[in-house]
């Protein structure tokens, strides 16, 4: 009995807003994206537990007054100016794309 309490309990699943257009993503199964009106919506899947959302993002313009509702997750003014990076692997990634000097 105790075995069918424990696995019965609910899962939560991705919970992608149903007012934006979702992005195709050719590599990547555990990134959800969403373009809306005035942000993107951006979703982590955990590999271990794909009904398990890991961590959700909101995308806003900093040139654009933040949207009255915004779903739940946080708040990125993009484009970013700077970032912390921890591996050698991403910085030689940045370098690539050109942000080198964002690298902070």
């Amino acid at each position: 009995m105790l075995i069918l309490v424990v696995g019965c309990k609910p899962s939560q699943k991705n919970s992608l807003s149903e007012e934006g257009d979702s992005v195709e993503m050719k590599y990547s199964a555990l990134l959800n994206i969403q373009q809306c009106e005035g942000y993107v919506y951006v979703q982590l899947t955990d590999p271990w537990d794909s009904t398990r959302v890991l961590h959700s993002y909101v995308l806003v313009d900093k040139d654009v007054e933040l949207p009255a509702q915004l779903p739940e997750g946080d708040v990125v003014r993009t484009p970013l100016t700077n970032s912390v990076v921890y591996t050698s692997v991403h910085c030689s990634l940045i370098n690539q794309l050109g942000a080198y000097d964002a690298i902070k």
